[in-house]
């Protein structure tokens, strides 16, 4: 991928987003990300708990919360720089 579609693609990406209200997410889901980000970092439970409820790979740069993540068996994480290279 070279840098104009990198570029084309985030301007593509980003526009995709839209902000998810809490209470949205279901609390079942929330409390598993809970348990799941215990002593790696809470403030991604929001991020976790909705590729969960949504059954998708979440996407993160983070690599330890990546490797902890996978380490704790959640293996629906991916390193944005290994999608990258995929795709």
């Amino acid at each position: 991928m070279n840098e104009e579609e990198l570029t084309r693609w985030t301007y593509f990406v980003f526009s995709q987003i839209n902000f998810l209200p809490h209470y949205a997410l279901n609390s079942q889901f929330v409390d598993q990300a809970e348990r799941l980000l215990e002593n790696i970092d809470l403030k991604d439970t929001s991020y976790v708990a909705l590729a969960m409820q949504l059954d998708l790979v979440l996407l993160t740069r983070d690599i330890p919360l990546h490797k902890e993540l996978r380490k704790r068996g959640f293996k629906k994480v991916m390193l944005f720089e290994d999608f990258l290279r995929a795709n």
